[in-house]
């Protein structure tokens, strides 16, 4: 027992001397409270949930696309601007047409309203007409009632007829 408090003692007075060759020394720091954040990257391919084809109205050249590939569209978002030559010669040629008849419109107006006033100024006219006619017809009456008046009554004859 002796030998094993020599043992203790021995291995006590090493610690001892050994120790502070041996000590660490540790750094503490605060705890932080934020998210973990670990990345990998993996190879990989994204596979489209919805493929659709699309097709312009009208045929001509692309002037600009608005988004990019892969953006997230909806329905009536404008995707890319066309410039379509043939349809501004097909505008203009509308355009044309359109004044073309604006102008007949206009000319066709002109004439209703100037035949409007003829047709106002003729049955005024006529109007008159009637209306001198009837005073004409009502002298002419009032004359034959007259005359009628002033002359005997003269019974018409009848005509003989030769046998």
């Amino acid at each position: 027992m002796r030998k094993v408090r020599q043992l203790f003692s021995a291995l006590a007075i090493t610690l001892v001397v050994l120790a502070p060759a041996m000590a660490q020394t540790i750094e503490l720091v605060p705890v932080v409270k934020k998210a973990v954040s670990r990345t990998i990257d993996l190879p990989g391919e994204f596979q489209p949930f919805m493929n659709v084809a699309l097709y312009a109205r009208v045929a001509g050249y692309v002037e600009t696309v608005v988004v990019d590939r892969g953006s997230v569209v909806k329905q009536g978002d404008l995707l890319v601007v066309l410039s379509a030559p043939e349809m501004k010669a097909q505008v203009a040629a509308a355009e044309s047409k359109v004044q073309a008849a604006e102008a007949d419109r206009a000319q066709a107006e002109s004439k209703l309203a100037s035949l409007e006033a003829n047709a106002a100024s003729t049955r005024a006219a006529f109007e008159a007409f009637i209306t001198r006619l009837r005073n004409a017809q009502d002298q002419d009456a009032g004359m034959a009632a007259e005359s009628r008046v002033l002359s005997p009554a003269t019974v018409p004859q009848s005509p003989t007829s030769p046998r």
